[in-house]
């Protein structure tokens, strides 16, 4: 009777390939961190852009309908 040995091959990854991929994947991450970062100030910036034009448009409009008269301030009581 003939015993036959197979090798077994090595089941999982070693040390420094998780290590590698856990690094890749950290990189990647930080990247993708900074780049939503980006969109969320600009456009929290075109938000404000648009804000201050409606604002400047409702003054044009004030002054157009009240003979080039901007308004005061505020009565305060």
């Amino acid at each position: 009777m003939r015993f036959i040995i197979f090798k077994m091959k090595k089941a999982g990854f070693s040390l420094s390939e998780l290590i590698l991929v856990i690094a890749i994947i950290s990189i990647l991450s930080v990247i993708a961190f900074l780049s939503i970062q980006r969109v969320r100030e600009r456009s929290y910036n075109d938000k404000n852009l648009g804000s201050i034009t409606a604002i400047a448009n409702a003054l044009e409009q004030y002054a157009i309908d009240h003979d080039g008269q901007f308004p005061g301030p505020a009565a305060g009581g």
